[in-house]
């Protein structure tokens, strides 16, 4: 083989070196962004279902907020006091619930 082919064998072995190098730069690149995306999901689907368990728990906190207070103030549970009447967190609830 002369001083030319050799040049050349070198010089292909020099590109495919680059090639490769840079082809697994872009692969773990992209297994970085699918990560990344696959986190951001994730995080995105957590965020949406705090609002709904939240949603879920404030009328029971109410209600033993308004059992509380009642019990407290030596009266009855206000919505049986009243005959069935709703009350400030009664009131609230709803106001929330429909939100």
């Amino acid at each position: 083989m002369g001083d030319s082919a050799a040049t050349r064998v070198l010089l292909i072995e020099d590109s495919l070196g680059d090639a490769l190098r840079v082809t697994r730069r872009l692969a773990h690149e992209t297994e970085s962004r699918i990560e990344e995306a696959e986190w951001l999901q994730s995080l995105g689907v957590l965020a949406a279902g705090a609002p709904l368990g939240f949603n879920q728990l404030i009328p029971v906190v109410l209600d033993h907020t308004e059992e509380a207070l009642t019990e407290l103030g030596g009266i009855p549970h206000a919505s049986r006091a009243h005959g069935g009447s709703c009350t400030i967190c009664c009131e609230r609830r709803a106001t929330l619930c429909a939100a």
